[in-house]
């Protein structure tokens, strides 16, 4: 997290190579409807994050936060910090109830996104724009 938080540093990044953009995960729609304007990559935007890193939900916003800042991506982080839930000792367990916990969130998404925004057109699974992290 660099924290990058407007238009400028958004095309910047783009310019020096980014294929993605991870803003700041509170800012308002004009900002991201701001950034939106100044870029063509996909923007991540954080919609239900740590408790340690603030802990909202903004699923209710998403059918608004697609109109404005679409290619965008939803990062779901639930939970009480990342560093609980990606300890090694952690059991495969927990981790797969977190991982249909995160599934579920998603479908509320799309859910609501179909609801009040129906022209939004979703990705499919496996998307070209979807950056994925490679080890």
């Amino acid at each position: 997290m660099a924290g990058h938080a407007n238009p400028a540093g958004a095309k910047v990044l783009e310019m020096l190579g980014a294929n993605t953009f991870n803003p700041v995960a509170d800012l308002p729609l004009p900002m991201l409807a701001a950034i939106r304007k100044a870029i063509n990559i996909p923007i991540d935007v954080h919609v239900y994050l740590f408790d340690s890193f603030g802990g909202f939900n903004r699923f209710w916003e998403t059918p608004e936060i697609t109109r404005v800042a679409a290619p965008c991506y939803y990062k779901i982080e639930p939970g009480q910090s990342m560093g609980i839930h990606y300890k090694p000792w952690y059991s495969p367990e927990h981790l797969a109830f977190m991982a249909r916990e995160k599934v579920k969130q998603a479908e509320i998404i799309i859910s609501l996104i179909e609801k009040h925004y129906p022209e939004a057109k979703l990705s499919k699974v496996g998307a070209s724009d979807l950056a994925i992290p490679k080890p």
